[in-house]
């Protein structure tokens, strides 16, 4: 677990967050509505009613009337308070309004403050509706007098103004559950964006391919601007670097027949094998670029050649036949297309025909570069690599799975041939 933390691309990483902003969004959206859904959006009634103790209260020793101050006064406002929302005062309300719940319902619903420099006491009841806020807040105002005389010895408590109602809505609570729902919603949507990324299995990273794969990275394709490399168009100035060092690697490995082929559907195949052609014709040096899919002819389509009657088949098939009639000469590159899509490939590769061609036309060219199809169920690739001086993977990263590139170099393997390396394919192809 920690090497794998070693191979993550944080480039890569913000890329995918990047490309899955609508997930996120979207997942944002849900959510918070889903908060409006679940949120108490329900229309409450506050009725306040103001009182206040009585300005002279009777000494009980001395039998004379003195004077409170407001400020001695709000020092009794948490008793009276503690009073008004008793068990005794809330219990002979219920009783008198004949209300059907307990009084520590009825609590819930009361609330008191005061205000310090005038003493005076807001008794506020709280309901969904407007007529029972206002007959409760007004029955505890009537109550709880004789209870704070009673418990405190003031003298008595003054209603300055009867209960009356306004109609709330918590929109505080409103505003923080869409908050929470959209917070939850970013971090749904980041950790199923994660998650996904890091169990999906394919290669993400040329660490990957050499600490994993067990093979050298030959070379990396990094980004192009605009459209990116395609087949028959020259090669991106992002690319010139990579099939410059590619061409000086294979220019002193003595490897002159080179497949091309990816271990599952690669869109940078076919355009990796006709750019490693064009790139080790630099110098005069004759290089011969051979569609070896015939079963899909992908690098003769993407040369405009694949309606050609003659090609790679006609000559194993005809293999009398001179191949000069059958190439076709593209800038500083000889091709030889696939031709005619035969019925069984894989039968027509399998012939003495193929090593026998192979052995002619490395007579006349310095270097033979293969495209071939993918390495799946389709043994084709591994039939050319038998009778090629070495093959090269091609990866598509954030496509090609490991598991697959896995599968491939173990068939490889098992027969024999060689894999020399892996081209790292960083474009979208």
């Amino acid at each position: 677990m920690e090497q794998k933390k070693i191979f993550i691309d944080i480039r890569d990483l913000l890329d995918t967050l990047k490309k899955s902003l609508w997930i996120i969004v979207l997942c944002v959206v849900i959510f918070a509505g889903l908060a409006w859904l679940v949120v108490d959006k329900t229309t409450y009634y506050v009725a306040t009613a103001q009182m206040m103790i009585r300005d002279e209260v009777v000494d009980a020793d001395t039998g004379m009337v003195m004077e409170v101050v407001p400020q001695q006064k709000a020092l009794n406002i948490p008793t009276d308070g503690a009073i008004i929302r008793s068990d005794s005062v809330l219990e002979t309300v219920i009783k008198n309004l004949a209300i059907d719940m307990t009084p520590e319902q009825l609590r819930g619903m009361v609330s008191v403050k005061a205000d310090e420099e005038t003493a005076v006491m807001l008794v506020s009841v709280t309901s969904t509706e407007k007529a029972q806020a206002v007959e409760i807040c007004n029955e505890i105002a009537k109550v709880c007098p004789a209870e704070i005389v009673a418990l405190t010895g003031i003298q008595g408590v003054e209603l300055i103004q009867s209960a009356v109602a306004e109609p709330f809505t918590p929109d505080a609570a409103v505003k923080r559950m869409l908050l929470i729902g959209a917070f939850a919603g970013l971090l749904f949507s980041i950790a199923f964006v994660l998650i996904r990324y890091f169990l999906d299995g394919t290669i993400r990273s040329e660490f990957e391919v050499s600490m994993d794969l067990k093979l050298p990275v030959l070379g990396i394709l990094p980004r192009a601007k605009g459209e990116g490399a395609r087949a028959n168009q020259s090669i991106p100035p992002e690319h010139s670097e990579t099939y410059n060092t590619l061409r000086t690697r294979f220019s002193r490995s003595g490897k002159h027949v080179i497949v091309v082929t990816a271990p599952g559907k690669c869109g940078a195949k076919s355009m990796v094998a006709e750019k490693l052609a064009k790139a080790l014709a630099v110098g005069e040096q004759r290089v011969l670029l051979i569609d070896g899919d015939l079963r899909e002819g992908a690098l003769s389509e993407a040369m405009g050649l694949l309606k050609e009657s003659k090609g790679l088949s006609h000559l194993l098939i005809n293999t009398e036949e001179a191949p000069d009639g059958v190439l076709k000469h593209m800038e500083n590159i000889v091709m030889l297309p696939a031709g005619k899509l035969p019925e069984e490939p894989a039968r027509l590769l399998s012939t003495k025909a193929l090593p026998e061609l192979l052995e002619r036309l490395r007579q006349d060219y310095k270097y033979i570069v293969v495209d071939t199809p993918v390495v799946t169920e389709i043994t084709d690739a591994t039939i050319w690599g038998c009778y090629a001086d070495t093959t090269v993977l091609v990866l598509d990263k954030a496509k090609t799975k490991m598991a697959d590139a896995h599968k491939c170099k173990k068939l490889f393997e098992e027969l024999g041939v060689e894999v020399w390396g892996a081209i790292f394919n960083e474009e979208r192809n």
